[in-house]
């Protein structure tokens, strides 16, 4: 997500508003977590070390624990296969979208004597093609990558850059466990099936947003400036209902609310948006409070 910077005489003047005109309650929700059952946590006491200094019922406050695990993660585990498992129960704990540290390629040391090339071949399907070297890094990337404690780990080798040469394709090779090959096998009929993408779920309630900040450009019927702050008015649950302008992030409303806000024009307007769009930054009053600390 962009970075961003607010005038601090704006947001005095907006939470003095806020204070004047609204009471709203500053604790957040419960984070939606996927559905079924997960296996207890591996790294939870060292989570709860690194995040012992920040108020986590705060966006703000989550995000920079979240900080504080990955740069954990870069000091300490930047040379193990746990790293990423790490990361991804850090972001289920603190309801934030997680990150990644690519850690096989470095592990599998490679020394720059390594040639690749990838091409495809009518008869052969795809051929892979590699010196000693590179099919010695090869044979170690896929080791590391068999003991990752966690799926969706991977490795991508880019087609223009080494250990990869002449006019070849890139390569990524992944890992994932029996039961991805079960559900994607060819054939299954599970593969035809629709199924929503994991979205972490962040721990705020809707009647905790004060205020929001949209950090993509809207369509241009949509007076939103990126990366302002919008006062939000009311909100109500969102059905579904038609002349709504919406932002979806998923099939279901579970998570959608309309909100009310003033926009660059002065005119109120309903909109509604996912609280667990990323691109959607949503601001409790003790979240604003903190900007102007």
């Amino acid at each position: 997500m962009e970075a961003f910077f607010f005038p601090l005489a704006y947001l005095f003047m907006a939470i003095l508003m806020w204070f004047t005109n609204r009471s709203v309650p500053v604790t957040g929700g419960e984070a939606v977590l996927p559905a079924g059952s997960r296996p207890p946590l591996a790294f939870a006491g060292l989570i709860g070390e690194l995040t012992s200094g920040f108020d986590l019922t705060f966006e703000m406050q989550r995000k920079g624990a979240y900080n504080r695990c990955y740069e954990y993660a870069s000091e300490k585990l930047a040379d193990s296969e746990q790293c990423n498992l790490f990361l991804a129960e850090a972001a289920q704990v603190l309801g934030q979208a997680p990150v990644r540290i690519d850690v096989i390629d470095p592990m599998a040391a490679p020394t720059g004597a390594e040639r690749i090339n990838v091409v495809s071949s009518g008869n052969y399907g795809i051929v892979l093609t590699g010196n000693r070297d590179g099919l010695s890094y090869l044979s170690r990337v896929m080791e590391f990558l068999s003991r990752s404690p966690i799926g969706n780990e991977y490795v991508y080798l880019r087609g223009d850059n080494p250990p990869m040469v002449g006019d070849t394709f890139g390569l990524t090779v992944y890992y994932e466990p029996d039961e991805w090959f079960d559900k994607y096998a060819q054939g299954n009929p599970a593969q035809d099936e629709y199924e929503e993408p994991y979205i972490p779920g962040r721990k705020i309630a809707a009647a905790a947003v004060v205020a929001l900040c949209v950090t993509v450009e809207p369509p241009l019927k949509i007076f939103l400036s990126k990366d302002k702050i919008f006062r939000v008015i009311s909100f109500e649950g969102y059905d579904g209902k038609e002349g709504i302008p919406t932002k979806r992030i998923r099939e279901s409303f579970s998570r959608m609310y309309v909100f009310t806000l003033v926009d660059d024009r002065g005119q109120e307007i309903e909109i509604a948006f996912d609280l667990d769009d990323w691109d959607i930054v949503y601001f409790s009053m003790g979240d604003l409070e903190q900007l102007i600390q």
